[in-house]
C-alpha cells in the first residue's frame, strides 16, 4: 500500500456505499491551531460525521493509517 503524500493538497469524502451519493466532504488545510487534538484520523473522520451522529447509521472504514 503506497504512504499518502506528504505534501499537497488532501481531500476526504464520505459517501453512501449503496448508491455512491457524497454525504460530506472536507479540504485539509493543516492542523488547527489552539485545540487538544486526538489525532488528525479521528478529527477527519467526526467532523464528517457530525451532521449523522445519534441518528441511526453505521459508519464502516478500511483499514487506512496516517
Amino acid at each position: 500500500m503506497p504512504k499518502p503524500q506528504r505534501f499537497g493538497i488532501k481531500v476526504w469524502a464520505l459517501a453512501d456505499s449503496r448508491n455512491a451519493y457524497l454525504c460530506n466532504f472536507q479540504i485539509y488545510t493543516g492542523k488547527h491551531e489552539n485545540t487538544m487534538e486526538l489525532g488528525l484520523s479521528y478529527r477527519v473522520v467526526y467532523d464528517l460525521m457530525q451532521p449523522y451522529l445519534n441518528n441511526g447509521y453505521k459508519l464502516y472504514t478500511d483499514n487506512f493509517i496516517l
